[in-house]
């Protein structure tokens, strides 16, 4: 079994491709290269991993939309940057066009053949963690090694990451429902639309006592030199000029 799961990035790539709604065969021609392909049979057993994970979880790994732009941390004015980026012809998924947004605008002196780099691995990691991979302690991939290398194409900006002075909450919302009037008061909000529906952080001073949201996150605003983000427990919001980091209060800084 955990010869299974040996390869990464094969994983990661057929993670999408599942996602996408693409059958075993096609998926298996699709991850083919020099290295080698999958057996069917251990490709079943890649996806029935991934039958195991929330939907609302690997949502972001289908193709971008553009009803997308304008929330899910992707401002209006990301829209030529993300298309300049695409060389393909198949779009890029939601996940993966907002790590190019949120490495562009962290470093945005990086060329666009290194922020589809570090993105690629933004997303191996993100998939891995979702699917409770842990990769080797010589996988050469981490967390800690994209940021320094965000870090240094930045720049180097030594400035350290601003902690925000309120306290902040995660709302979820139905589609269908309307937002209620606490949201909107002052401070940072980010409202993510996403199949599943609504997401909503802001400040939690007005929130009323009885609302059923999770409450005390911490907000940072992330300098150049971050060194790195776990995901778990914590959410990256960008902005046209800055990324924020909330931690939940479970989570570690």
């Amino acid at each position: 079994m955990a010869r299974q799961f040996s390869n990464p990035l094969k994983i990661s790539r057929a993670l999408e491709l599942y996602v996408q709604g693409f059958k075993l065969s096609v998926i298996r021609d699709r991850i083919k290269g020099i290295d080698g392909t999958p057996s069917l049979r251990t490709l079943s057993g890649w996806l029935n991993k991934f039958r195991r994970v929330d939907s609302e979880n690997i949502d972001a790994d289908r193709p971008i939309e553009w009803r997308h732009i304008g929330f899910n941390g992707l401002p209006w004015d990301s829209s030529s940057y993300l298309a300049s980026l695409n060389f393909s012809s198949d779009l890029p998924s939601l996940r993966r066009a907002r790590w190019w947004w949120r490495i562009h605008i962290t470093a945005p002196d990086l060329s666009e053949s290194e922020v589809i780099s570090i993105a690629d691995n933004c997303v191996l990691l993100d998939h891995m963690e979702l699917l409770a991979i842990n990769l080797s302690s010589s996988y050469p991939v981490t967390w800690e090694n994209i940021w320094e290398r965000v870090s240094v194409g930045g720049g180097g900006n030594s400035v350290g990451d601003i902690r925000l002075e309120e306290s902040y909450a995660v709302c979820r919302f139905d589609h269908a429902q309307t937002l209620p009037g606490w949201i909107g008061s002052d401070g940072i909000v980010s409202i993510t639309r996403s199949s599943s529906g609504v997401t909503v952080i802001c400040p939690d001073k007005e929130i009323p006592s009885d609302a059923p949201v999770s409450r005390g996150w911490i907000g940072y605003r992330l300098a150049k030199s971050r060194d790195n983000i776990q995901s778990a427990g914590k959410m990256v919001v960008s902005t046209w000029d800055s990324t924020y980091l909330f931690c939940s209060p479970t989570s570690s800084n």
